[in-house]
């Protein structure tokens, strides 16, 4: 699209109401520890740190999430979770879980034999960065971010995909946008300078 009427204000997505706590993260089912803090001002860091997310001030948004896992309160942003019980191994096998009920079972209720395999496929080392992709060759603009926190979603985003949660990597994607990274999944590549054509003419 383009416009002559000056309204930038149309292109912006509108602001998401996160309702009266500030934040869409509820605290994990089960989790009746005591906490350090009040849950009122868990919800107070939760909602300074997604502020600070939506104005791309990753710094303060990672130091928020370290304050509060100083206090032994876990974070879980793919589930959108909180816990101070410090049962962090229950994330992980609900996630398992919720993969064995989306497509893990045939009709009978029986595992199926593709997914017996699936699993049992060795995992594959991404190397330090934790994926393969890799800033286009002709990319020299600068960066909104620090690469490192860059390489980190990119890692996170391929994890979700792996475990078939893609909406989650649909909103990593999302999220490396609005700070103008685009990625081009075919060509494993990423870039900051918009130049969409150099894509086009290598695929």
């Amino acid at each position: 699209e383009w416009r002559t009427d000056g309204n930038l204000d149309g292109w912006r997505r509108p602001v998401q109401n996160f309702g009266p706590n500030g934040h869409d993260y509820v605290r994990a089912q089960g989790d009746a520890a005591d906490l350090p803090i009040s849950e009122d001002e868990v919800n107070e860091v939760l909602r300074l740190r997604l502020e600070a997310k939506l104005k791309r001030d990753y710094s303060t948004a990672d130091s928020l999430k370290d304050d509060l896992f100083d206090l032994g309160i876990n974070v879980n942003d793919r589930l959108k979770e909180w816990r101070c019980d410090g049962n962090t191994d229950r994330w992980r096998s609900e996630r398992r879980n919720e993969e064995f009920r989306h497509g893990a079972q045939d009709e009978g209720g029986r595992m199926s034999t593709r997914f017996e395999e699936r699993a049992q496929r060795p995992k594959k080392d991404f190397g330090p960065k934790g994926h393969d992709y890799s800033r286009a060759q002709d990319d020299y603009s600068e960066l909104a971010m620090d690469e490192e926190h860059i390489d980190e979603m990119l890692a996170e985003r391929l994890q979700a995909k792996m475990e078939r949660d893609f909406n989650t990597a649909d909103n990593i994607k999302e999220d490396l946008e609005t700070v103008g990274i685009h990625v081009e999944d075919k060509l494993k590549e990423w870039r900051a300078d918009g130049n969409f054509g150099a894509w086009r003419n290598a695929r």
